[in-house]
């Protein structure tokens, strides 16, 4: 997606907007959900769009991927 640290954004739950993610699944800072970065780039808020990625399995583990 990108060589720069991101922007990206909770828009399924809490709204939150995180600077500085190089890497997906993130925490989110706002409400602590497990975040898939999307390549979704949503530009009325000017950040990339991050989805909860484990709604239905809580206890998945899942693996890092550098953006």
């Amino acid at each position: 997606m990108s060589l720069f640290p991101l922007q990206e954004g909770c828009f399924s739950h809490c709204h939150s907007v995180m600077e500085g993610i190089v890497e997906t699944p993130i925490h989110c800072h706002g409400c602590g959900l497990l975040l898939l970065v999307r390549d979704h780039f949503s530009r009325a808020h000017g950040a990339y769009v991050g989805l909860n990625i484990k709604a239905e399995d809580s206890t998945e583990i899942l693996g890092r991927e550098v953006l």
